[in-house]
């Protein structure tokens, strides 16, 4: 699989740029793989790697009395990233996970620069990719503002995947009790 292909076309969607430029970027990127259950940043260390996710879930857990509470889960063309700790420079109280195997393309923090100055497109398209990243937060926070019904239903329209996601970890991201989700899974 070529994996710069399925970049290509997913961001073609927000900006159409030529394979042959894509080319020219592939030395700044990087495919990893992240085995279930693997860290992909852990807590207190300093985020500095976009993530496009290629195959997998990433969950992004938060540490609450000394417990992981998973609250946002990445999938197929998400940026999976501690943006806190990104944008601070600076660790945060965040890990990220790889949920099930996983193929990411990343993009270290301090290629970005680079990038932007020598590959005028890029720039524009990081930009619209930003956009396209907070009009998918939004519609998870949004999810977030409905009665515990009306979010889990949100929550299975915008994350497919539902079923693969262990039932303790959609409580934490959609802050609603097990048992409700119990409950309501039973009402399907």
């Amino acid at each position: 699989m070529n994996y710069l292909e399925v970049i290509k076309k997913d961001l073609d969607t927000l900006m159409d740029i030529s394979a042959g430029e894509y080319a020219d970027l592939s030395p700044y990127l990087r495919i990893r793989s992240y085995e279930k259950n693997s860290f992909i940043i852990k807590e207190g260390q300093v985020e500095d790697h976009y993530r496009y996710l290629l195959s997998g879930i990433i969950g992004l857990f938060e540490k609450i009395e000394d417990k992981p509470v998973c609250r946002r889960l990445f999938t197929e063309t998400d940026i999976a990233i501690d943006f806190v700790s990104y944008f601070f420079q600076a660790p945060s109280d965040f890990h990220l996970k790889a949920y099930t195997d996983c193929i990411v393309c990343e993009l270290n923090r301090k290629d970005v620069d680079i990038i932007y100055r020598n590959f005028w497109k890029f720039s524009q398209l990081g930009s619209r990719l930003n956009q396209r990243c907070i009009v998918r937060e939004l519609a998870w926070r949004k999810m977030l503002w409905n009665k515990p019904l009306e979010t889990y239903n949100e929550f299975l329209r915008l994350f497919p995947k539902a079923n693969m996601i262990k039932i303790k970890d959609i409580s934490g991201v959609l802050n609603i009790p097990e048992r409700t989700l119990n409950r309501l899974r039973g009402a399907k």
